[in-house]
């Protein structure tokens, strides 16, 4: 994989990361997350009107005020901060079971696109051009230029069918949300580490969930080489 861009610097602020791995980090030192104790509260509030919004406040101090948030404010961020985060996210979202994988999905869609974009944009080759090449070993002169299999690979994942509505007949969607996840993640990792050079520890442990759970020896034994 190419080596960690100059692009980047030493001294580019993460902020979109910094908020995933305080959030983890968090998650892991308390029993419960403060909009729980929110909900809670507004729980208990909307069955007894009569009580005061004083009861509730000691739950609310949990969550920091607006102005003091991370986020708080307009700010400049770059491309490759928000993708970060996006797929930082959504990795912990598919390897929480139970957790939203629609939104897993959404996100490493988004933070695929822009990876995508990231790594075109520096000269390199994204995930797609790999899939491009072993199309061609296996059909030579039938592959569909670039832009068109981003189409078909979104098709293939659902990724539009998550975003839009645009006929009543659309309203269920009959797919493998797990499966669209999963490869959703792999392909901007991918791209992530082309860009990069390098994987966050959530990659390294998504990786090794898949590994274990995806018969990896089998599928890279019997790939077609480009």
């Amino acid at each position: 994989m190419a080596l960690l861009s100059e692009f980047l610097g030493k001294n580019t602020r993460y902020r979109c990361v910094s908020g995933v791995l305080v959030w983890a980090i968090c998650a892991v030192m308390r029993k419960r997350d403060p909009i729980d104790d929110l909900i809670d509260a507004h729980v208990w509030m909307s069955r007894k009107s009569q009580r005061s919004e004083a009861t509730v406040r000691p739950s609310i101090a949990k969550v920091k005020p607006k102005n003091k948030r991370v986020f708080s404010g307009k700010c400049r961020y770059h491309k490759y901060d928000i993708a970060t985060g996006q797929l930082e996210t959504a990795i912990r979202l598919f390897l929480t079971d139970g957790c939203d994988m629609f939104s897993a999905l959404s996100l490493a869609a988004a933070a695929g696109e822009i990876l995508h974009g990231l790594v075109v944009n520096a000269g390199k080759e994204p995930f797609v051009d790999d899939i491009i090449k072993v199309n061609n070993a296996l059909s030579p002169g039938k592959t569909p230029p670039r832009s068109a299999m981003i189409k078909h690979i979104n098709k293939l994942l659902f990724v539009n069918e998550l975003k839009h509505l645009d006929d009543r007949n659309e309203e269920f969607v009959d797919f493998d949300a797990e499966e669209c996840a999963l490869s959703l993640i792999l392909k901007a990792i991918n791209d992530y580490e082309t860009f990069t050079g390098k994987r966050s520890q959530s990659m390294e442990a998504f990786l090794a969930w898949t590994y274990i759970n995806l018969d990896s020896a089998q599928v890279m034994k019997s790939a077609p080489k480009a």
